[in-house]
């Protein structure tokens, strides 16, 4: 997924449509980008401690795809 957020691919959901029908891994989705989330509003990087600072269209990619 952290390519896909980087570059701002809308299609991303749709493309991860399949793991929908899979609770356990929807859990894992969400999980990983409410963490980006958390970490993106906190340093601007999708994970705490990365070096490469993201640019802030990730971010409002986040609030998309959480939306």
């Amino acid at each position: 997924m952290r390519p896909l957020l980087t570059k701002g691919v809308p299609s991303m959901m749709v493309d991860m449509k399949e793991f929908y029908s899979q609770p356990e891994k929807v859990e894992i989705i969400g999980s990983y980008l409410t963490d980006a989330l958390a970490s993106m509003e906190a340093e601007m990087t999708l994970r705490p401690g990365d070096d490469e600072e993201q640019d802030p269209t990730v971010l409002l990619w986040l609030y998309y795809f959480l939306s």
